[in-house]
């Protein structure tokens, strides 16, 4: 019952991390002051990106924990900041091509997203194993 639970709560989290990649890539291309009247202070969209690639980083590392064997685990979480940094890249380069600017600066932000992302992961994780130990269920 255990791992078939483990494997719903993957797909769970699998669809989650579509959908929301979904609406970064969306918000990332269209031009928001056109389509809503947003408001809007200095560096604004460096904070929404930093947000968008913290919480794609962070619902994949969730994914890779459930689903990846313990020694793997350091390798795929590398492979999390890399691909989400490489993704945030991409949409940077596309963006030019759709009425956008390309910013070396939301790239910056997106990675830093990435790489805290994955580490907020880790650290609640650890926090939550700590707990389970010091209550004797490990």
């Amino acid at each position: 019952m255990g791992n078939k639970f483990k494997i719903l709560r993957g797909r769970y989290i699998l669809t989650i991390l579509m959908l929301y990649t979904i609406l970064v890539t969306i918000l990332s291309l269209i031009k928001l002051n056109d389509t809503l009247s947003v408001p809007s202070f200095q560096n604004m969209d460096k904070i929404a990106h930093f947000c968008f690639y913290f919480g794609m980083s962070f619902i994949s590392a969730m994914l890779v924990s459930l689903r990846t064997p313990r020694k793997y685990r350091v390798l795929n979480f590398a492979l999390i900041v890399i691909l989400t940094s490489l993704y945030g890249f991409c949409i940077e380069l596309i963006q030019e091509h759709v009425g956008r600017q390309y910013d070396v600066f939301d790239m910056v932000a997106n990675s830093s997203g990435s790489v805290l992302g994955v580490g907020a992961y880790l650290f609640l994780e650890y926090l939550w194993l700590a707990r389970k130990r010091r209550k004797g269920s490990l």
